[in-house]
C-alpha cells in the first residue's frame, strides 16, 4: 500500500497533538478533525471522538467543508477497510478530506482529498441593496410597499462589514427594519462564499420572528434552499439517560406522578422527534425538567448507552448542516468560551465552526455576560450535585454509590464513609442558609462583605468547603484504585464527572469568600471564565432571596471577557440595537462591553427610524405629580392612572420600575377600573406569551409591568395607545452588583452617576417608550410621570435621547383633556 510520510501533509505541532492524543487514548483508534492552512497543510487539530483498537466514531458535528478527517490503524497497515472507504465516500460529498495515519504519526495514507476552499467572493452591495429599492423584489412582492432609506444604508453597511471583514455597531431606531438588513447580505454572504453566519438575540420573540417571518421572505426574495437553524442550550432537550433513571426512581415523585405529568412525558418521550422541552404538551416545573433534562456537567458523551438516541447530538447535526444559525446571547457566549478555553476557532465547540456574527438587541450584551459569566449556589443545586453520587429513598439507594461498593476492593470502609458526609455537606449548606436568612433579615439581596457581621457565614462556608474536601479526596482515592475503564462501565467516567462538579463546588465556595480580586482561571473549574487570562480581575459575592436562598458571585467588568472571547477572534462582527447610544453617542455602551482600544475596524451608525414622531407621539409629563421619593407619590400616581386610563378607554402599557409599586397601584385601581369595562392585567397574573396575546387581542385592556415588559413586547395598531412609566428606569444603587459597581467607579476618580446610572437609565427609558411605535401607521401617547424629566438639569439628557415629538407638560387633568383630544380626533 503505498503511502507518504506524514509531515508532508500535516505541521509538524498538529503531528505532535497527534501523537500525544493516540497515547492518551491507550494507543486505540483516535478520529481528529484537522483544518488546512494557507499552505495546504493540517495546521489545527481537534480531538473529535476515541474509540477501541479497532474502531471510532465518525463524527459529522465535527466536519466541515475544507477540513480533513484523521484516524490512526493501531496494526501500522495504512490500507483502508471497506468501513473506512465507506466513510471517505461520505465525506467526500461534502468536500471533507479522508487521511489514515499510523500511531506514531509518521506515515500516511491519504484516502480522499479535501476540497480547497474557493477564493472568498465579495457582497455586489449596490445589487443586493436593489431588492429593497422601488420597484425591487420586495416592491414586487407587497403592494403597498415603501423603500426606507435607512433601511438600504444599513444593509449597505452590514454588507461592507462582511466584504472588509470590519466591526460595524449599528443603532437602529424602531422601524428601520434592521432584521432584514441584516439578513440579506448575512445570505448573500454564505451564497458567495458558502461560511456560516451565526445571528444572536437577546428575546425567544425575536428568534421567533427570524425563523417564521423573516428569513424565509428572505430565502424567498434571493430564490435560495440555504438552510437555517435555531439552535438552543442543551438544557432545552431531554437526556434519555436521565430519563430512565427518574422513571426507575419514580417512587422517589410521587407528588409529580399524582399530577399524571410523568404519564404525559412518557407518551411523549415515545413519539418526539425532537426532545425540545418546547414541544411538551404540558408545562413541566423547573424541578422535575432539570431532572431529565441534558447537562453538560453530568454528560457522559461517547461513553453514553443512549448516543446515538441523543436529541442534542440530532439538534447539533441539524446546525452543522445549516448556514444560518440563530441563538441567543448565552449560548453564543458559551460556544466562545469554549473557543477561548481551547476547542479553538478552526472547529464544533458549542456551536459549528463560524467566523461571522450579528448581535441584535446588542443593547442586552453586558447583562447577558454578567449572568454567564457568574457562578451560583443553591440547595437544588446543591442536592442535584450529590444524587448522582448518593441518594436513598426508603430502601433504595441510587447514584454510582453501589458501584463503588462493588469495586472498591481494600477501601469498603471508605466508601461506607459517603452516606454520612453527604448529609454532612446538606447540613453544612442548611447552617449557611439558615445564616444568609438572618443576615437578610427583610432584604431581597445582601453583598457578603468582609465585615463582622458576616463572620459566622465564612466561618459557615469554610465548614461546608471542608466537607465538600473531605468528600472529594475520598472519592479521588477510591477512583485512582479502580482498574475498569469508562470503556467497559460508564459509571467510571460519571464518577469523573461528579469529581469534577465536587472540585467546582469548592473552587465557587473559595471565592465566595474571597477577597474581591479573582483570577479568571480560579473562578471555575467546570468551563466558564477558567478560559479567560490569568490578571486578577473584581468580582462581587452577594445573596439573594427568591424562592430559596442563593449565594452568587458576579463579574463586575465583563468589557475584558467581552474583548478575549468576542472581538478578537472573529471577522465579521455586527451589534445592531434600536438603544444603544446617549444623545447619539455610543462610548457609554462601548466602553462598558470592552470595545475600547480594540485593534480591527470599526464603523459606528445611527440610522434613524422613519417614523414621524412629530406628528404621531405627544410626549406628555404632569407636573403636579409629587416626586417619586415623597411618600404620597404612589396615591397620586394611582388616582392620575386610573383616570388617563378611563380616559383613553384602556389600551395602555404602564410600565414600573418596582413590582412592589405596581402592586400597591394595581390593587388600589382594579376595581374602578374594571366597572368601566376595562380588562386589567398584571405581570405575573399569567407567563409572559399568554399575558402578552390577552393583552394584544383586547384592545380595551391596560397592563402593569416591570422590567422585563420595558423591550420585547410588540404590541401595535389599536392594541397600545398609551405608554404609561412611571419612574425613570435608574437601577436601584443598593443591589448588590450596582452597589460594588459604583463603588469601583468613585474608587477609580469617576462620578457614578453621570458615568454609570443615568446612561444606564436612558438606554433603559429609551427602550420603553420604544413600545408605543411598532408600525408606519401607530400613533399614541408616552406619559412620563416622573417630574425628574423637565426639573432636574439631567432631564434633558433623557429627553434629547428620545425622539422628536409633541410635547406637553401641564397639570394632571389638563393632560386629561389634552390625552382625550389626541386619541378622538382633535389633535
Amino acid at each position: 500500500m503505498d503511502s507518504s510520510i506524514a509531515s508532508s501533509r500535516i505541521t509538524q505541532n498538529a503531528l505532535e497533538i497527534i501523537k500525544n492524543a493516540i497515547s492518551d487514548a491507550g494507543q486505540n483508534e483516535v478520529m481528529f478533525c484537522g483544518t488546512l492552512n494557507t499552505d495546504g497543510f493540517v495546521d489545527t487539530i481537534i480531538v473529535a471522538a476515541r474509540g477501541n483498537e479497532s474502531a471510532v466514531p465518525a463524527l459529522e458535528a465535527f466536519m466541515e467543508k475544507g477540513d480533513v478527517i484523521i484516524h490512526n490503524h493501531p496494526g501500522g497497515y495504512l490500507k483502508p477497510s471497506n468501513a473506512d472507504i465507506n466513510i471517505a465516500s461520505m465525506l467526500g460529498k461534502q468536500g471533507i478530506g479522508f487521511f489514515i495515519i499510523d500511531n506514531n504519526a509518521e506515515n500516511i495514507y491519504v484516502v480522499a482529498e479535501p476540497i480547497v476552499r474557493k477564493k472568498r467572493e465579495p457582497i455586489d452591495t449596490e445589487t443586493l441593496a436593489e431588492n429593497l429599492l422601488p420597484n425591487g423584489q420586495f416592491s414586487k412582492l407587497f403592494e403597498y410597499y415603501e423603500t426606507r432609506e435607512s433601511q438600504v444604508d444599513m444593509l449597505k453597511d452590514i454588507a461592507e462589514s462582511f466584504n472588509d471583514e470590519s466591526m460595524l455597531i449599528a443603532e437602529a431606531g424602531t422601524g428601520v427594519g434592521k432584521s432584514l438588513a441584516y439578513l440579506l447580505p448575512s445570505f448573500q454572504w454564505v451564497i458567495n462564499n458558502e461560511e456560516r453566519v451565526v445571528i444572536s438575540t437577546n428575546t425567544i420573540n425575536l428568534q421567533h420572528q427570524l425563523l417564521e417571518k423573516d428569513i424565509p421572505l428572505v430565502k424567498k426574495i434571493l430564490n435560495t434552499d440555504i438552510k437555517s437553524a435555531l439552535v438552543k442550550g442543551r438544557s432545552n432537550y431531554l437526556c434519555l439517560r436521565k430519563y430512565y433513571e427518574f422513571i426507575n426512581e419514580n417512587s422517589l415523585f410521587n407528588t409529580v406522578e399524582d399530577k399524571g405529568i410523568i404519564g404525559v412525558i412518557r407518551d411523549w418521550v415515545s413519539a418526539t422527534e425532537t426532545g425540545d422541552k418546547s414541544d411538551l404538551p404540558v408545562n413541566v416545573d423547573y424541578s422535575t425538567w432539570s431532572d431529565i433534562c441534558s447537562d453538560s456537567d453530568y454528560c457522559l458523551g461517547l461513553y453514553c448507552t443512549y448516543r446515538e438516541k441523543c436529541f442534542v447530538i440530532k439538534a447539533r447535526k441539524n446546525a452543522a448542516t445549516a448556514s444560518i444559525i440563530v441563538v441567543n446571547h448565552h449560548l453564543l457566549l458559551s460556544d466562545l468560551s469554549a473557543r477561548n478555553m481551547g476547542a479553538g476557532f478552526n472547529g464544533t465547540a458549542v456551536l459549528p465552526l463560524f467566523r461571522h456574527v450579528i448581535i441584535d438587541e446588542a443593547h442586552n450584551l453586558e447583562s447577558a455576560a454578567t449572568s454567564y459569566f457568574s457562578r451560583t449556589l443553591s440547595k437544588g443545586y446543591i442536592i442535584k450535585s450529590f444524587r448522582k453520587l448518593y441518594n436513598r429513598y426508603k430502601n433504595r439507594v441510587f447514584g454510582i454509590y453501589n458501584f463503588l461498593v462493588e469495586n472498591s476492593g481494600n477501601n469498603k470502609k471508605k466508601v461506607t464513609t459517603i452516606p454520612e458526609t453527604v448529609s454532612a455537606i446538606i447540613e453544612a449548606y442548611d447552617n449557611l442558609e439558615k445564616e444568609a436568612e438572618n443576615l437578610l433579615a427583610d432584604k431581597q439581596n445582601l453583598k457578603i462583605e468582609k465585615k463582622s457581621e458576616f463572620d459566622n457565614l465564612l466561618k459557615l462556608f469554610s465548614l461546608f468547603k471542608e466537607k465538600l474536601s473531605e468528600i472529594y479526596l475520598v472519592l479521588d482515592e477510591l477512583s485512582q484504585n479502580i482498574k475498569i475503564t469508562p470503556e467497559d462501565d460508564s459509571r467510571v467516567y460519571e464518577l469523573l464527572l461528579i469529581k469534577l462538579k465536587i472540585k467546582d463546588l469548592i473552587s465557587t465556595s473559595e471565592n465566595l469568600i474571597a477577597e474581591k480580586e479573582i483570577s479568571g482561571r480560579q473562578l471555575n473549574f467546570m468551563g466558564t471564565p477558567e478560559n479567560l487570562s490569568d490578571e486578577k480581575e473584581e468580582y462581587v459575592s452577594w445573596i439573594e432571596k427568591g424562592k430559596n436562598i442563593s449565594f452568587i458571585i458576579t463579574p463586575l467588568d465583563v468589557s475584558h471577557i467581552l474583548k478575549e472571547t468576542l472581538y478578537e477572534n472573529l471577522k465579521t462582527i455586527v451589534l445592531t440595537s434600536a438603544t444603544l447610544t446617549i444623545k447619539g453617542d455610543f462610548e457609554f455602551w462601548k466602553k462598558r462591553i470592552g470595545i475600547i482600544g480594540i485593534d480591527r475596524k470599526i464603523i459606528e451608525r445611527n440610522f434613524i427610524s422613519p417614523f414621524d414622531y412629530q406628528k404621531q407621539v405627544m410626549l406628555t409629563v404632569p407636573t403636579d405629580i409629587k416626586d417619586p421619593s415623597d411618600s404620597l407619590y404612589t396615591e397620586e400616581l394611582s388616582l392620575f392612572i386610573k383616570n388617563i386610563v378611563i380616559t383613553a378607554e384602556g389600551s395602555a402599557l404602564i410600565l414600573f420600575t418596582s413590582y412592589s409599586m405596581l402592586m400597591e397601584v394595581y390593587n388600589t385601581i382594579k376595581e374602578d377600573i374594571t366597572k368601566k369595562g376595562i380588562t386589567i392585567l398584571r405581570q405575573g397574573e399569567f407567563d409572559r406569551f399568554k399575558i402578552q396575546k390577552i393583552f394584544n387581542e383586547d384592545i380595551k385592556s391596560i397592563l402593569l409591568a416591570t422590567d422585563s415588559f420595558w423591550e420585547g413586547i410588540d404590541s401595535p395598531g389599536e392594541t397600545l395607545k398609551m405608554v404609561i412609566i412611571c419612574r425613570l428606569p435608574f437601577k436601584v444603587p443598593s443591589d448588590p452588583v450596582i452597589k460594588s459597581r459604583i463603588e469601583k467607579i468613585e474608587k477609580e476618580g469617576g462620578n457614578s452617576f453621570t458615568d454609570y446610572l443615568l446612561p444606564e437609565a436612558v438606554i433603559k427609558l429609551k427602550q420603553g417608550f420604544g413600545r408605543l411605535m411598532r408600525r408606519k401607521d401607530d400613533s399614541g401617547i408616552v406619559i412620563i410621570t416622573d417630574n425628574r424629566i423637565i426639573k432636574k438639569s439631567y432631564g434633558q439628557i433623557f429627553l434629547s435621547s428620545l425622539p422628536e415629538t409633541l410635547t406637553y407638560y401641564s397639570e394632571s387633568k389638563n393632560i386629561e383633556s389634552k390625552v382625550e383630544d389626541f386619541l378622538f380626533g382633535k389633535k
